[in-house]
């Protein structure tokens, strides 16, 4: 049934594309009529024809902004969005808002406009995947873990498919507290093509550092900083690490690797530094 519904309503469309295609024809035609009109001496159609010359001006320039909005939002994630909500309707234009304030790191109200959609409108099984991954997503940056696997397993019931995906599950599973099961996900990563392989090792690392397993993680830091992987962030783990393990000295050295590397969301990273210094204050494990 849902398939059939997708299908008519996909029917719906084209018929409507076609009347509003078939009614901007007639307008044209109709105004060239009226320019020939005036041109032979018919001033009565003088006015008619500035006007929707005027009206013609208004929506070519509408038109080539919403375009304009509607690919710089399908060019940011091309490979997630695929050609899903492209179109001038409603559900399409709430969608790259929601998209906007999430790139814009308003997670919270992408979150609550993607739930709008997806209470309002009635989503193909492609729509709702991409939906369910950046609602996942919102999550998953805010640190509700739980809530971002629920939605990450949504998107992939309705057949979302993308090789980034089994490693932002691992990252919310490892977060919830179940490393072994985690680790057992990322191996399966690393032994496999996936291209996202590259941030695996430092993905590892943060886990263990979450879980104050400071040694863990500087072992797989140290690999990924070895083989230059997700390099910046890395060093920036390896930092954090030993300042755990309280090697002030080895913790400073790769601070300052990590920012010479152009660290990504450096002021995160130093607040996190800092917060880390200031709860191994007066701990003998401080060196």
């Amino acid at each position: 049934m849902k398939n059939f519904k997708a299908k008519f309503m996909g029917f719906i469309k084209n018929i409507s594309e076609g009347i509003i295609y078939g009614n901007f024809v007639a307008t044209v035609i109709f105004q060239i009529f009226c320019v020939f009109l005036a041109l032979i001496g018919e001033p009565d159609f003088f006015n008619i024809t500035a006007f929707y010359l005027v009206l013609d001006a208004f929506v070519i320039i509408s038109t080539v902004f919403v375009l304009y909005k509607s690919g710089s939002i399908h060019k940011i994630d091309a490979d997630i969005i695929g050609n899903n909500f492209i179109g001038f309707g409603k559900k399409s234009r709430n969608f790259r808002k929601a998209v906007e304030d999430f790139c814009n790191d308003d997670f919270p109200k992408a979150i609550n406009e993607l739930k709008d959609i997806e209470e309002k409108y009635n989503l193909s099984d492609s729509e709702n995947g991409v939906l369910c991954f950046y609602v996942a997503r919102c999550y998953d940056i805010m640190s509700y873990y739980p809530n971002a696997l629920n939605y990450y397993e949504k998107a992939e019931k309705s057949g979302f498919s993308d090789e980034s995906i089994i490693l932002f599950k691992a990252n919310c599973i490892g977060a919830s507290g179940d490393t072994e099961q985690a680790l057992s996900i990322y191996n399966d990563i690393l032994n496999s093509d996936n291209r996202y392989s590259i941030y695996v090792r430092t993905y590892i690392g943060k886990m263990y550092l979450e879980n104050r397993q400071p040694e863990k993680a500087l072992k797989w830091y140290l690999e990924a900083v070895e083989k230059r992987e997700n390099y910046a962030m890395a060093l920036g783990g390896c930092s954090l690490a030993y300042l755990m393990l309280g090697n002030k000295e080895e913790s400073q050295k790769y601070y300052q690797y990590a920012i010479i590397n152009n660290m990504s969301d450096l002021e995160g990273f130093k607040a996190y530094y800092k917060e880390i210094s200031e709860s191994l204050k007066g701990s003998d494990s401080v060196v």
